[in-house]
């Protein structure tokens, strides 16, 4: 009993020891005052509690996979920061099949809580009432385990430490008219505010089509790692430049100033094998 409440005359009544601090090794009864007239009043009560024990339990299940698919989550993003790219495709798999597989889990317990309901219960007001919050909660639970999985994708695709290098066979001429051209300049286009910050010629010895590519294998062989601020693209275009133009490192460095701070030159990873 609440210490505000008015103490009525069954409280006064009362043993002490059934009073808080109370004793553990004394049996005890608790009596519930219920508004019910009748057997029929009375199972209707029950029935009400009943199906509220039931969306509870299912409320607590599906907390419960919450929070655990978060944890599988979180977990699969330490694995996936430090694992090769044939081991992430793996895990991609592992971890859309497991998604698919909890959502077919809430989706199934609900279609029983519902069920369960609708065979309990008699008045249809609240089956109404119970089927909707139960259809939101497992709305609610779908889109957090979607938006899960959604995340887990885009962490994959935009998260990595190993470089990429793809080589495009293109003529200057045709470079430069691409890029002044108003069809692939501006917002939205392939470049958005185009310019040249070095040109020079090629001033390499062997510099065939197959020296060039063997080069860049080269290249990214002996050293594979990515890193946003100290090795990116651009850091690359200015080993590249500084390789094939042979001019001195202050004449080729990265385009941005504060690519320019961390740049390191790495133009010997053209030239040896790995």
């Amino acid at each position: 009993m609440d210490k505000d409440t008015k103490r009525v005359a069954l409280y006064r009544h009362m043993p002490s020891c059934m009073k808080m601090p109370w004793r553990q090794d004394l049996a005890e009864i608790r009596v519930i005052d219920v508004p019910c007239k009748n057997k029929h009043a009375f199972l209707k009560y029950l029935k009400k509690r009943e199906i509220i024990i039931i969306t509870m339990t299912a409320m607590i299940e599906i907390i419960i996979i919450i929070i655990t698919t978060t944890a599988m989550i979180e977990i699969i993003i330490i694995i996936i920061t430090t694992t090769a790219m044939i081991e992430i495709i793996i895990i991609i798999i592992i971890t859309t099949t497991a998604m698919i597989e909890i959502i077919i889990i809430i989706i199934t317990t609900t279609a029983m809580i519902e069920i369960i309901i609708i065979i309990t219960t008699t008045d249809m007001i609240e089956i109404i009432i119970i089927i909707t919050t139960t259809a939101m909660i497992e709305i609610i639970a779908i889109i957090i385990t979607t938006t899960a999985m959604i995340e887990i994708i885009i962490i994959i695709i935009t998260t990595t430490d190993m470089i990429e290098m793809m080589m495009i066979n293109i003529t200057t001429t045709a470079m430069i008219e691409m890029m002044i051209t108003t069809n692939y300049s501006g917002p939205g286009l392939r470049f958005i505010d185009p310019s040249i910050s070095a040109s020079s010629k090629v001033r390499l010895t062997q510099r065939r089509q197959s020296d060039i590519m063997t080069y860049l294998l080269n290249y990214i062989r002996r050293d594979g790692t990515y890193n946003e601020l100290t090795r990116n693209c651009q850091d690359f275009a200015a080993d590249l430049y500084g390789f094939l133009a042979g001019v001195p490192p202050e004449q080729s460095k990265p385009y941005h100033a504060v690519c320019r701070l961390t740049y390191k030159q790495r133009r010997h990873l053209f030239l040896y094998d790995p």
